[in-house]
């Protein structure tokens, strides 16, 4: 799974070491300052980390951390906390919105390290409880229950009912994004033993209704001409 870092700081220096933190970990790094730009991060899940202090910058930073939740449900939060600001009524204050960890912004690379490596293990398994995520982030699948949300501007909707076989390949697509699909292995992989009594066009006209469903989610549903299908 592609684990990205969103970082949300006014603070370039920060913002540098931590970047250098998270390369070390083989994370994907974007920095944002306008909300909107939750609609496309680097990666459909990973860690956001949200630069906090107390007084004032901590009501815009638990406002960030409400629209993370909202629009990222794929991400560990985790707020960057200078060791000065780690006092009761502080703490207690950022728990409120439920963030995941606390990043100690004095910390060694080697604290900053550890760190991330325990986030990325928080948000894989916050990935996985909230569905499989397209690389986009725009479509999120529960393949044990077959549901389906879609991504709006501003918060997930309910998606299509799908069928058995549009679901089973939804899961194909989604576990491994970017890998070319042939015709025979997918007839094999939904239809099972009976898969050589079904023919490709069976199979083509079940991707396209995936593909219809999905509406501009489905784009990313590629026809590789000649060969099979591909999650880009």
């Amino acid at each position: 799974m592609k684990l990205g870092l969103l970082i949300v700081s006014g603070d370039p220096a920060w913002v540098r070491r931590l970047s250098a933190a998270a390369g070390a970990q083989g994370l994907a790094v974007s920095c944002v300052s306008d909300p909107r730009a939750l609609a496309s991060p680097g990666a459909a899940s990973g860690v956001a980390v949200v630069d906090w202090a107390a007084g004032g910058a901590a009501t815009r930073a638990r406002h960030w951390a409400q629209a993370v939740r909202r629009q990222l449900p794929g991400y560990a939060l985790a707020f960057a906390v200078a060791s000065s600001d780690l006092v009761a009524d502080a703490m207690a204050q950022a728990l409120t919105t439920g963030v995941d960890a606390f990043v100690d912004k004095h910390g060694s690379p080697v604290v900053l390290g550890s760190q991330l490596r325990s986030l990325c293990r928080r948000a894989a398994a916050t990935a996985q409880a909230h569905g499989l995520l397209s690389t986009r982030g725009d479509l999120r699948f529960d393949p044990e229950r077959g549901r389906v949300w879609l991504k709006g501007r501003a918060a997930w909707r309910p998606g299509p009912e799908l069928s058995a076989k549009e679901a089973a390949l939804l899961r194909i697509f989604l576990e491994q994004p970017g890998r070319m699909h042939d015709r025979p292995g997918l007839l094999e992989a939904v239809w099972g033993v009976r898969c050589a009594q079904v023919n490709s066009e069976a199979l083509d006209k079940q991707v396209a209704s995936l593909r219809r469903k999905l509406g501009k989610a489905g784009r990313d549903l590629l026809t590789v001409h000649g060969r099979g299908y591909c999650w880009r």
